[in-house]
């Protein structure tokens, strides 16, 4: 139980002695700063391929392989055309809101109708009494 009640000023003691500004008292000088060496990462290097692959020399690759034509399909020649594209005009969705209905409210005879109703006064709470 005694080390719950130390344990914030543990965590509090090493915050501010972890967090100092880097110099020691007395030292004009910056602490050096070291700085991880860069990663370089190399992609892989592709497989060897099969002869069944050696065969299919001239056709085009699938998605993402090298080589790869994406206006014609994947095993087309790639000598071959594009395929025509049919181009369809994006279509516009409209949509008609109705509009908003509000409450038919009656309001009794000398009561202020609600906002916007005719006879209303902001300065009186609404069905409140209005004077003569």
């Amino acid at each position: 139980m005694n080390l719950y009640k130390c344990l914030p000023a543990l965590i509090l003691l090493s915050l501010l002695t972890a967090c100092g500004n880097g110099l020691e008292e007395g030292s004009t000088t910056a602490p050096a700063t070291t700085t991880p060496p860069p990663v370089t990462i190399q992609p892989a290097k592709p497989q060897q391929t099969s002869p069944a692959a050696t065969s299919t020399a001239g056709l085009n690759p699938a998605h993402g392989q090298p080589g790869h034509r994406c206006d014609i399909q994947v095993g087309a020649p790639l000598n071959s055309a594009p395929a025509p594209t049919t181009a369809t005009p994006p279509q516009q969705q409209t949509v008609v809101m109705p509009p908003p209905t509000t409450p038919v409210t009656t309001t009794a005879a000398g009561k202020n109708p609600p906002h916007g109703q005719p006879g209303h006064r902001c300065d009186i709470a609404v069905g409140a009494p209005l004077p003569k």
